[in-house]
């Protein structure tokens, strides 16, 4: 069988772990590996903790082009491995099949996400990577808006301001020109 991302390797029989079988392109190192193997793999390695690798990933080893699927023919999902990292993981719905660019299995040891692979590609899972990155993105707006400093100031404020009894009365206290007016 031809690698689905490089298109010049044959899938080669392999194992990522012990027990977990998959086939290993010959030419770019990614794997192939059947969500039956995996599953079967993970249900005997539940109460286990693999090591995570002593190298970094580098960002650019992933595929970012649509892949087809060897078998099916049919174009694979990517789903986002977490909101640490822009790698993603392809899925072969039709065929129930996991193409893993090389070290990316080494990037879900160190994210600690290989008891958890199958989750990746649940829409809760993704929906919580999509707030996430929202997040983070309204706190870098945020941040430039008023400054690291301010910002700080007012994400304690805030917290402080949660918890109180009176928030809409301080809230327009602060909120008005002049709060000693009585005329509003």
């Amino acid at each position: 069988m031809r690698c689905p991302n490089c298109k010049q390797g044959e899938l080669k029989y392999a194992q990522l772990e012990e027990n977990l079988p998959c086939q290993t392109c010959t030419n770019c190192g990614g794997h192939w590996l059947l969500l039956v193997d995996y599953l079967s793999w993970q249900s005997a390695n539940r109460s286990k903790k693999l090591e995570a690798p002593s190298i970094i990933i580098n960002e650019s080893e992933d595929t970012t082009k649509a892949l087809i699927c060897p078998v099916s023919g049919k174009l694979m999902t990517k789903y986002r491995i977490s909101s640490k990292t822009d790698h993603k993981v392809d899925l072969s719905s039709s065929v129930n099949a996991i193409w893993l660019d090389k070290e990316e299995w080494n990037l879900l040891k160190q994210e600690g996400l290989t008891l958890q692979l199958n989750h990746i590609f649940t829409e809760p899972y993704q929906k919580n990577i999509r707030e996430e990155l929202a997040s983070k993105s309204f706190e870098r707006v945020y941040q430039q808006q008023f400054g690291e400093e301010s910002y700080s100031k007012i994400k304690a404020f805030k917290e402080w301001l949660d918890t109180q009894d009176k928030r809409a009365e301080i809230l327009a206290y602060l909120i008005a020109d002049n709060p000693y007016d009585r005329v509003r």
